[in-house]
């Protein structure tokens, strides 16, 4: 057991199923890729682009002064190489220091499991999407809850699990998916004219975009407010 926890804080990855048997035996087994320990980037964060109009006065005025407090120059976050500072809302409640697997699975879905589409990926690359997806989760949290963020987990009425963070009094749901070998983060609750989604690209990593995400999401649950607050009036 001990042996398996200090390999996981490593990433180290553990043989496949039958591995030792095929090797006993003089069969070929194919070892799984270890991770490079040089990965440690440092990702400097954008500004968001701007705020379409809200109906209501104080709600656009509280998001611009979030947004403005998310566009100071020289913001940036380290991509850590190994979950290090795990937020308690992944920890797991038999052991608070190792992340909850059976939370992971429900919170990342089918798009993290090996073969699955959008195209078809080997078994270790997908767990290291799968590694990587939950540390850009765990990031985003701490980035974004000194901002006034408060984050949990909901169960919809069909048992997918959806991350949903909570400003200005309302409630916005949001989730990473996987697209080939890239990332994205999706907002839930926007209009359909702007923008839901950010992914990994050429030059930036998803990471790039944890401002420009978090006004997206304090923008969702302005629209919500405001949209309350209308039917309030009615």
């Amino acid at each position: 057991v001990w042996l398996a926890k200090v390999s996981k804080s490593h990433r180290i990855p553990k043989p496949p199923l039958g591995y030792w048997a095929k090797v006993e035996h003089g069969h070929r087994a194919a070892k799984r890729r270890l991770p490079d320990p040089e990965w440690n980037p440092t990702i400097h964060i954008g500004t968001y682009a701007g705020l379409p109009s809200l109906t209501d006065q104080s709600v656009y005025e509280a998001v611009q002064v979030l947004i403005d407090r998310l566009s100071e120059p020289d913001l940036s976050i380290a991509a850590p190489n190994k979950t290090d500072g795990l937020h308690e809302l992944f920890r797991d409640s038999q052991d608070s220091g190792q992340a909850s697997e059976a939370l992971l699975s429900d919170l990342l879905g089918r798009d993290f499991r090996a073969n699955r589409p959008p195209w078809q990926l080997d078994k270790d690359t997908v767990l290291d999407l799968r590694e990587r997806a939950f540390r850009v989760l765990n990031a985003f949290v701490y980035f974004a809850e000194p901002y006034g963020f408060l984050f949990g987990i909901e169960t919809t009425q069909y048992g997918t699990k959806y991350m949903t963070a909570s400003i200005f009094g309302e409630s916005v749901s949001f989730h990473i998916e996987r697209e080939g070998r890239k990332l994205r983060l999706r907002c839930f609750g926007l209009p359909f004219t702007s923008r839901s989604t950010w992914s990994d690209g050429k030059r930036h990593y998803v990471e790039s975009y944890f401002a420009d995400f978090a006004c997206a999401l304090a923008y969702s649950a302005a629209i919500q407010k405001c949209e309350r607050a209308s039917k309030g009036d009615r």
